[in-house]
């Protein structure tokens, strides 16, 4: 019953945080059009915050990522989005749905993400034009390269996409390593999100280790992608080993 009520009580206070950061940041948009990006301390203080009322506890290692790249991560739970963010704030590509799924619809502008149809070329070419200039302005692009989150122990097969834009864009990858000490934190499958909210939001806390990668480039985008999945997977191994999996 105790998880139950903890669960409904953290559940409400991120979705009204979200909405009032969100709302707060939609004026800013619409009182800002010359310069409506919001600044990077705020999506920070978004997600960190988010992280707190959820009691996901974030150990960093290695240091934090300050220079303009795509953002690499391996891809085990939707709280990824908001770990990736505490660290190193930036746009985040995510599919076209997102824009009208409630609340997060709202966050599309201020919040950059960039919406990609995968199933239109069109669309990708747009996608891939969105993060070079993003990148040519400095900022940073969020990726989840397996393309959906996955249990582990490793990754899953990367799409070669997001590689392809970085070789042609010459934009350096950072590769990032999460993972959770309780494997039942992935959210996977047939996992309905409700039930996996009231499960994850009814534990004391959730930890997790990031391991931030070093910039890579290459030309040929397969090398580049396997040099980041192997860079991964390696990384994966030894953060399982010091959770004593």
């Amino acid at each position: 019953m105790f998880g139950q009520i903890l669960a409904f009580i953290r559940f409400l206070l991120v979705v009204l945080f979200s909405f009032l950061a969100i709302t707060i940041g939609s004026v800013h948009v619409m009182l800002n059009r010359k310069n409506s990006n919001l600044p990077y301390w705020y999506i920070r203080f978004w997600a960190r915050t988010n992280l707190w009322l959820m009691g996901v506890k974030v150990e960093l290692i290695g240091e934090t990522i300050n220079t303009g790249c795509i953002v690499m991560p391996n891809h085990r739970s939707y709280i990824d989005i908001m770990v990736v963010m505490a660290i190193a704030p930036s746009s985040i590509v995510a599919k076209k749905e997102v824009g009208s799924w409630p609340v997060l619809g709202m966050a599309v502008k201020c919040f950059k993400i960039i919406l990609v149809d995968r199933k239109s070329s069109k669309s990708m070419i747009q996608t891939m034009r969105s993060i070079k200039a993003h990148y040519e302005e400095g900022g940073r692009v969020i990726i989840f390269p397996e393309g959906t989150t996955h249990i582990g122990p490793l990754t899953k097969n990367f799409k070669p996409g997001s590689f392809k834009i970085a070789s042609e864009g010459k934009i350096p990858v950072v590769p990032v390593a999460i993972d959770y000490k309780d494997d039942n934190d992935a959210w996977i499958g047939k996992d309905k999100l409700i039930p996996h909210w009231q499960r994850q939001l009814s534990k004391l806390k959730t930890p997790v280790k990031v391991k931030i990668g070093y910039p890579i480039s290459n030309n040929d985008h397969m090398e580049l992608l396997n040099e980041a999945k192997q860079w991964i997977d390696a990384e994966l191994t030894e953060v399982r080993r010091l959770w004593g999996k």
